[in-house]
């Protein structure tokens, strides 16, 4: 079991569950997605996530959000910046932990 805390955003619900059921059945089970810009400034202002992953269908305004809400409130959460076949993620976020 992996005990990294995890948080993903992106657009499509189908996909999102792809990528959870993927991440859960390789031991990361500490992993919740999300699929607006409310729920992940809410997600990350009031729990802590080690790791917040954004797909690929986010908008650069989106990400510079995120990235300005996680340095203003010095939240600690490395970000990973995901385009493509979520088998890539494993290695992905081994490396970003």
């Amino acid at each position: 079991m992996q005990s990294v805390s995890i948080l993903i955003l992106g657009k499509h619900s189908s996909m999102m569950q792809r990528v959870l059921s993927f991440l859960h059945s390789n031991g990361y089970v500490n992993t919740k997605g999300v699929l607006t810009n409310v729920e992940v400034k809410n997600e990350l202002l009031s729990h802590h996530y080690q790791l917040l992953i954004i797909g690929g269908s986010i908008d650069n305004e989106t990400r510079n959000m995120i990235q300005q809400l996680i340095k203003e409130n010095y939240l600690g959460t490395k970000t990973i910046q995901h385009f493509g076949n979520p088998a890539s993620l494993i290695a992905e976020i081994k490396t970003a932990v």
